[in-house]
């Protein structure tokens, strides 16, 4: 068999990883602009980050307008919000929306025009700004692709936008933030990721690399999940448990490197 295995982005995982933010982006930025969502910065998720940027005597800009399925308007905005505050380096925090939406704006940054003119694959000229991703699900991993998927408006369709120059430089993978996800969002989530291993393992394009890692993606997902749909706390509601032990000591849910492995596997495999 002749494949060419190929993922630039520097995948760094641990507990906590992502309040050291700070630190790790410190020798290589002047001003960074953090892409979110209104959804977290309103539920207090971004104060970590912030407090680490601060901590490391690191200016930043906040754009939390992503919208799900970011459209094209609300990535050019972004872009123009990241000109006038003169940033160098573009952190995405959140689901793939933030992360899709911080993939275009980095392009927009150094090449002219709109980003629908670069619908395609491979039709972008220059690299864009650096970008430095920390997903807070696990459903899409954006984190380690080539693609960024832009909603048209006047079309009403879904675009992609495809390119090795729109691979993050470094995704930081921390367990902890998927902790209190709420009950649907993690077996979306959940569901996106298990998928992910499944496709990836049943191209026609596959590898020994990328099914190895698919592969290694599938048993976690069935196990964690499982125990999410049979618990449920006393007042009745359902709930995700599946980051507990039986002793009711807590546990990391394996889901975001479950979904790193699967779509590593899938970007390898594609580009």
């Amino acid at each position: 068999m002749n494949y060419r295995y190929y993922m630039p982005t520097t995948v760094e995982v641990g507990a906590g990883i992502s309040r050291k933010i700070g630190e790790i982006l410190k020798p290589q930025a002047a001003k960074v602009f953090v892409v979110t969502d209104a959804g977290i910065r309103k539920a207090g998720l971004l104060g970590p980050i912030e407090q680490s940027l601060e901590d490391s005597e690191l200016a930043y800009a906040i754009f939390d307008e992503t919208e799900p399925n970011p459209s094209a308007e609300s990535i050019m905005r972004g872009c123009e919000l990241m000109k006038q505050q003169q940033c160098d380096v573009i952190l995405a925090y959140g689901g793939g929306s933030s992360i899709d939406t911080a993939k275009g704006i980095s392009i927009i940054a150094c090449n002219p025009g709109h980003i629908l003119d670069y619908e395609g694959v491979g039709n972008i000229p220059n690299p864009g700004l650096p970008l430095v991703v920390i997903p807070t699900t696990a459903g899409t991993g954006s984190e380690v692709t080539a693609a960024t998927i832009v909603t048209n408006t006047k079309t009403q369709f879904k675009t992609a936008v495809i390119s090795p120059y729109l691979y993050p430089k470094l995704a930081l993978l921390d367990p902890l933030l998927t902790e209190k996800l709420p009950p649907d969002i993690t077996a979306a989530t959940g569901m996106d990721a298990l998928t992910h291993a499944i496709e990836s393992y049943t191209s026609k394009t596959a590898n020994p690399v990328s099914q190895a890692l698919a592969i290694q993606a599938v048993p976690d997902d069935r196990e964690a999940y499982s125990e999410c749909l049979l618990r449920r706390d006393g007042s009745g509601k359902q709930r995700s448990d599946a980051g507990r032990l039986d002793d009711g000591r807590r546990r990391l849910r394996p889901i975001p490197l479950r979904q790193c492995a699967c779509d590593i596997a899938y970007a390898g495999r594609r580009v």
